[in-house]
């Protein structure tokens, strides 16, 4: 569908919806910004994509996370066993936790 015709479509549903509480030719033109956005922002491209940045890690593939000889996978490890010693934790744990935590965000 060519560019015209789209903008005659939108502005046929704005017609439609808004009635007499706007003109024609402002309904024109916010059709036509409609348009130009939406070309602009590349809907019409097959291979568009709203998701930005990169894969999540915990999604990543075996040989791609494990590439660096897995170090991010150690360096993850505190959040996996966790919840296992959930129960077991004593003041010393916190104490090392709340103190890495202050050393990480302290800058």
């Amino acid at each position: 569908m060519n560019r015209p015709e789209l903008i005659r479509r939108v502005y046929a549903e704005l017609n439609q919806s808004v009635g007499t509480q706007a003109s024609s030719s402002e309904l024109l033109q916010v059709s036509a910004d409609l348009v130009e956005l939406m070309d602009a922002a590349g809907a019409n491209d097959p291979q568009f994509s709203l998701r930005t940045g990169g894969v999540p890690f915990d999604q990543w593939t075996l040989d791609v996370a494990m590439a660096d000889g897995g170090w991010r996978v150690m360096s993850r490890e505190q959040d996996i066993v966790r919840p296992l010693y959930a129960d077991e934790r004593d003041s010393i744990s916190n104490g090392i936790e709340v103190e890495q935590w202050l050393t990480e965000h302290a800058a």
